[in-house]
């Protein structure tokens, strides 16, 4: 495991290796929880606007919404955006510190395996599909939330 700062050098190294996937074929997703929820809260994705927010009331509806965002983004080359929308993130510093930063590719039978960041540590966590990171991301959020 890799030992970072949360708010300032794991983001932004988890914002970089988005960017420098050769194939374009890792999404990044920035969580945001509401206090006390289950798991409810906002994402911010730099395929969508610099600080547009995608609402979701549970992990289901998260990943739908985030599984149609990577369809779109399948569906026509958006890396030039996704890399503006990042280095402004990174230059300007994002609207407040995410519960989870999350890296993610659609395998090719559209499950994700890749990598996550939970607020206020200081490791990058690893998963291997959508069953295992909602079970994860639910086991840390009864702890600390």
């Amino acid at each position: 495991m890799e030992a970072f700062q949360y708010q300032t050098d794991a983001v932004n190294f988890m914002i970089r290796e988005s960017l420098e996937d050769p194939y374009g074929r890792s999404f990044l997703f920035l969580i945001y929880l509401e206090e006390g929820a289950a798991f409810r809260g906002k994402f911010l994705s730099p395929y969508l606007k610099p600080s547009e927010w995608v609402p979701f009331d549970s992990f289901q509806e998260f990943q739908e919404s985030a599984d149609h965002l990577i369809r779109q983004t399948l569906k026509r080359d958006a890396r030039e955006e996704a890399v503006r929308c990042c280095r402004q993130w990174i230059a300007e510093g994002l609207p407040m510190q995410p519960d989870y930063v999350l890296c993610c590719t659609k395998t090719a039978d559209g499950d994700w395996t890749g990598r996550y960041i939970r607020k206020s540590e200081s490791q990058i966590y690893c998963f291997d599909g959508k069953s295992q990171l909602e079970k994860r991301l639910n086991d840390h959020k009864k702890w600390w939330g």
